[in-house]
């Protein structure tokens, strides 16, 4: 008789594109099953049974999107295996979460925060060789300029990881794993998501080209300087909740930045956060739509917080309002509709 486990080795056999994430997480919610008491065989999983785990799953105040999770996973694995799956039966209730996520403002303020980043705190983690490597371990000189120097880079790492969150909208471990030689290139950013394999094209904008001239000081083969570790990704996630408590806002996660990124390039143009979040793109478009050329054409429009623009990008912002306010003046009343379209292409 065929084990569960079994059945999954049969799937994946067929299913040699399945991503290593999505084997990791199949992997979970067969466990997750088993402990909820699921069965081990899997030609003699009934509805009635996927009703028994349901109803365990609740015991154990596991959350509806988790147990339902589990129960499609070793659905799809039944029919991977060639076996018929039974029927779900009535599904839990799923309430789905608000998309809460930080505002433009308190991005700018988390940003401003950086100069009073702790972490990494040796400066090594980003590429600098410590005093002893460099034989200055007695100098008192490099004493006092190394814990600058590091404060330094992490103010750095942190605006450019504030920078290219927001405009990627990438997930965090995609983000450390970014190099400059295969992801980096003259015009754009170019990274394919771990989770979906989705290939994500970005411009790069002078907003996002100034940071990244910035992290390139590093001289680290990664783009942020800070290897994708179970660690590093600990660390990061911790050092963003201190340092929204120090910018006096509600805590911030990495996946908040996503959904801010998201939200953001849906203002600049309709459909572009789609293109960022990578799986809401109708499939006729994937076949005929340049999603590089779409957020190229609306990155003009992407609404960065102040703090990260220079004096020089803001005024040229505003220049651009002002000038479009000197034609509203001299327009007749009945052409003002022609100036909103105007407007909201150049994102004014």
């Amino acid at each position: 008789m065929l084990s569960i486990y079994e059945a999954l080795a049969q799937y994946l056999d067929h299913a040699p594109d399945v991503q290593a994430r999505t084997i990791r997480k199949y992997r979970h919610d067969l466990n997750r099953w088993l402990r909820l008491g699921g069965s081990v065989s899997a030609e003699i999983i009934t509805s009635d049974g996927i009703a028994d785990v349901r109803a365990e799953g609740i015991r154990r105040g596991l959350s509806p999107a988790t147990i339902e999770d589990t129960i499609t996973t070793i659905r799809t694995i039944l029919a991977g295996a060639g076996i018929v799956p039974p029927a779900l039966g009535r599904r839990l209730r799923i309430l789905r979460p608000d998309a809460r996520q930080p505002t433009l403002a308190e991005l700018g303020t988390l940003y401003d925060c950086a100069t009073k980043a702790l972490w990494p705190r040796h400066p090594s983690y980003m590429g600098w060789a410590s005093p002893s490597r460099d034989g200055h371990s007695g100098n008192q000189f490099w004493r006092v300029i190394q814990p600058l120097a590091a404060q330094r880079q992490r103010e750095t790492l942190w605006r450019g990881f504030t920078c290219l969150a927001l405009w990627s909208g990438l997930r965090l471990s995609d983000l450390l794993r970014m190099t400059w030689d295969e992801h980096v290139f003259d015009d754009r950013i170019v990274v394919v998501a771990s989770k979906t394999g989705k290939r994500h094209s970005l411009p790069i904008t002078p907003t996002v080209r100034r940071h990244l001239d910035e992290l390139r000081t590093f001289c680290s083969p990664l783009v942020l300087g800070v290897r994708d570790s179970n660690r590093n990704l600990k660390k990061i996630r911790s050092e963003l909740v201190r340092l929204c408590a120090c910018a006096g806002i509600s805590a911030v996660v990495p996946k908040m930045l996503r959904r801010a990124s998201v939200t953001a390039w849906d203002i600049a143009g309709p459909g572009c956060g789609a293109i960022i979040h990578g799986c809401g793109t109708p499939r006729v478009l994937q076949h005929y739509r340049d999603d590089f050329r779409v957020l190229e054409a609306a990155a003009i429009r992407f609404p960065w917080p102040e703090s990260l623009l220079t004096e020089t990008e803001r005024e040229t912002r505003q220049r651009g309002v002002a000038e479009l306010l000197a034609v509203v003046e001299r327009l007749p009343v009945e052409r003002l509709p022609d100036v909103v379209r105007v407007a909201r292409a150049f994102g004014s």
